[in-house]
């Protein structure tokens, strides 16, 4: 059957290399109990017992003479499969069913560049953008590292592009060789790389940078040659909240190593941003002192907020508070009222008579009451939107 089988391609299908490696891996009816259902799952998404994948099989077959001979040419395998599974048979309705699994490592290929093994730049766009929403949402730090070959350029005029190409797979491999599970490197383009570090502070991303410089320095190939590498560490949210900001941010820092002689790596953290992104949203609210009871406040007045994160708000009151002073804020959300603790971190006097401007951070974020904000901020910061 498999030399039957293996008759029926066309030509393209038998140049075709994903295929034909697969189609070499599986043994023969007498040697592969699940010879027929291991076939069948291959080419067809579709789980089958062994008796059951042979008798689709028996149909395909006959299918494809069926249709040799009234076509009068061969019509190849798998045009033999799509039409006995979707017209004839109709056990699948989908022609993306069929074959699915030549279609996923089309897909992953898509993904991966040719030279290195590494994921390439689309792969990256997707992965960043991910990472941000995810770090977003569960409040945790990530960091970038983007690296580029020192003088890549000399380095392929002197010893030509086959030494250059073999300087990005040393490079490669020596980045894969010291990353976490949960990490993931990419070729960005030409000899710069990207690295994306989940959970990971500037502090542990510059140590990443530093064992990185050593594992080079200590491969024979390229210490023999002098290749060097210089990189610059931007980490969310601090040196950026978007991918956009990150990449910059990590670039400009490359650019400094490179100014700074090279074979370095540059943090490009600004400590002076906020932690969590700030968005103006003029929500309803009204404050009360910690120790006053809600009987006491039921006149109190009502004010808007300025702006909004999920560490706490900005808003304008009548009333003085000391810093330190808890606060109860009764927020009037779109996706209805939070009562939640604040504690003051910031005031200062408005111009206006009477008013203050304050800093108040969350003291106790409920995760329902986080969920139910994430709904009504911008939804580009949090994916996937909770509760849905």
């Amino acid at each position: 059957m498999k030399d039957l089988v293996y008759s029926l391609l066309s030509l393209e299908e038998k140049n075709d290399e994903f295929l034909m490696a697969s189609f070499a891996k599986l043994l023969p009816p007498e040697e592969n109990p699940f010879f027929y259902s291991e076939l069948l799952a291959f080419f067809v998404h579709l789980q089958a017992g062994e008796e059951e994948a042979k008798s689709y099989w028996d149909g395909v077959i006959a299918n494809a003479a069926q249709l040799n001979q009234s076509l009068g040419r061969p019509i190849g395998l798998r045009v033999a499969i799509f039409d006995y599974f979707l017209n004839l048979n109709k056990v699948l309705s989908s022609p993306l069913l069929v074959e699915i699994h030549i279609f996923k490592e089309a897909e992953r290929l898509a993904m991966v560049d040719g030279l290195t093994g590494l994921c390439n730049r689309r792969s990256f766009d997707l992965a960043i953008r991910k990472e941000l929403k995810r770090s977003a949402r569960y409040d945790k730090d990530f960091a970038l590292i983007m690296v580029d070959v020192d003088n890549f350029k000399r380095i392929n005029d002197s010893h030509g592009h086959q030494f250059g190409d073999e300087v990005l797979r040393k490079m490669s491999s020596a980045v894969m060789s010291i990353m976490r599970e949960e990490d993931s490197a990419y070729r960005y383009g030409g000899e710069e790389f990207a690295i994306l570090l989940p959970e990971t502070a500037v502090e542990g991303a510059m140590a990443f940078a530093g064992r990185l410089r050593a594992r080079l320095h200590a491969d024979e190939f390229l210490s023999s040659y002098t290749v060097t590498v210089s990189g610059g560490v931007a980490s969310y949210p601090y040196a950026g909240i978007r991918a956009e900001e990150l990449v910059e941010s990590a670039d400009k820092a490359l650019y400094q190593a490179k100014s700074q002689g090279k074979d370095r790596f540059v943090n490009a953290v600004n400590l002076n941003k906020r932690r969590r992104p700030r968005f103006e949203q003029p929500w309803p609210v009204r404050c009360r002192r910690l120790e006053q009871i809600p009987a006491e406040d039921s006149g109190r007045e009502c004010h808007c907020t300025r702006n909004v994160s999920l560490g706490g708000v900005g808003v304008e009151l009548s009333e003085e508070y000391a810093f330190g002073d808890q606060i109860v804020l009764d927020l009037g959300t779109p996706a209805g009222p939070i009562t939640i603790v604040g504690k003051v971190v910031w005031k200062e006097a408005l111009p206006t008579d009477g008013l203050w401007s304050y800093g108040i951070e969350f003291c106790d974020l409920k995760s329902q009451q986080q969920q139910l904000m994430m709904r009504v901020l911008p939804s580009d910061y949090f994916d996937p939107k909770p509760g849905t």
